[in-house]
């Protein structure tokens, strides 16, 4: 039974190529991720108060540490929504040479982004948070992972009816964090 329930805005440029079929499979393999954390993502197309946005581009904008990668998020506490970036033109280019993988990195890295726009940092194990792209297959979370998004849950109002039982642990709040 799910933890609580996370609303997560996603929006797609045109430009991207994506199909419909796409972004949905797309959701759907974010959320079977965020599942094993007991946590059900409830998805938007539009932006909206109290939500973590995604948004995919074709390349992800010229923001500061971001640099070379697939995916950024931009999380500055009461100042914007936080917003997370998915560069799906770098990551189709990655991803053409490996076809076992085609679709699956889209999805880590905007399940990756989504974490970091929860306060969750680069991780030192393979994991969810683990920077190094070579794992996305095997995603999984970490005891660490599920232990910092447990404590997000606790603390935002984005997300209904957590568990008091969950252990808290306060995670870094990260203004830019990328993936790479």
């Amino acid at each position: 039974m799910p933890l609580s329930t996370l609303i997560v805005s996603l929006l797609v440029s045109t430009n991207t190529g994506e199909s419909q079929t796409a972004i949905r499979q797309l959701k759907e393999e974010v959320s079977r991720i965020y599942e094993q954390a007991d946590l059900t993502i409830s998805w938007v197309d539009s932006s909206q108060p109290q939500t973590l946005t995604i948004t995919l581009l074709p390349a992800i904008p010229s923001i500061r540490g971001c640099e070379s990668a697939f995916g950024c998020s931009v999380r500055e506490v009461g100042t914007t929504t936080p917003t997370a970036f998915v560069a799906t033109q770098a990551i189709w280019n990655y991803e053409r040479p490996r076809p076992l993988w085609r679709g699956r990195l889209l999805a880590f890295v905007v399940a990756h982004e989504l974490g970091h726009l929860m306060g969750l940092t680069h991780g030192n194990e393979p994991g969810l948070m683990f920077r190094n792209t070579g794992w996305s297959p095997l995603v999984r979370w970490t005891l660490t992972e599920k232990a910092s998004l447990a404590a997000f849950i606790t603390h935002t109002t984005p997300v209904k009816q957590p568990d008091p039982s969950i252990v808290q642990a306060r995670p870094e709040a990260a203004d830019a964090r990328a993936s790479r």
